[in-house]
């Protein structure tokens, strides 16, 4: 015969409300939601009259530090317990735009929800074309911040505005 097999925080065993606890019969442990398990989850009465493992323990879910991601950040500081409903927001670099949702979440089972975000660098869409005239950049095929693009009018036409645009940090083009 056993002792009572050990009661645990946040958790509880299969042998709830029994009083007698004979060689060869077995109790499960399990923890409550938000919880997981270390230890052994089933322990054994031995004919010794001892149970076969120590009383397992419940250990809190807890999510691993946020992914990092290339050419951006999160506002998870680096001693934070990320715990099942945190949020942490992601942001780029300069020069970079942000691609799929901002934020993640630790979820309950300890891992953080998907798909991750992405920085892509941030391009300027292809210049526009003016009628009479063209730019020097017909071959380029990405326009990024700081690229300067230069217009020159066809034989007979006049440029009006400016003869430069270039690509801006948020992806637009300054005006002509």
């Amino acid at each position: 015969q056993c002792p009572p097999p050990p009661d645990i925080a946040n958790g509880k065993h299969s042998g709830q409300g029994l009083a007698v606890f004979t060689s060869d019969m077995s109790v499960s442990y399990s923890c409550d939601p938000g919880f997981v398990l270390v230890g052994e989850a089933h322990l054994n009465c031995t004919s010794a009259g001892a149970w076969s493992a120590p009383a397992p323990r419940c250990q809190g879910h807890l999510c691993p530090p946020p992914p990092v991601i290339d050419h951006g950040q999160h506002d998870g500081k680096a001693m934070d317990v990320f715990s099942p409903g945190k949020s942490v927001n992601y942001s780029c670099d300069p020069g970079y735009s942000l691609v799929g949702k901002s934020s993640l979440h630790c979820t309950d089972n300890a891992s953080w929800s998907t798909p991750h975000p992405r920085c892509e660098v941030l391009q300027c869409p292809s210049p526009p074309s003016i009628e009479g005239g063209s730019h020097n950049s017909q071959e380029v095929e990405a326009f990024i911040p700081g690229m300067v693009v230069n217009y020159s009018c066809d034989p007979g036409f006049s440029l009006l505005g400016e003869a430069s645009i270039y690509c801006t940090e948020s992806g637009n083009w300054s005006l002509p």
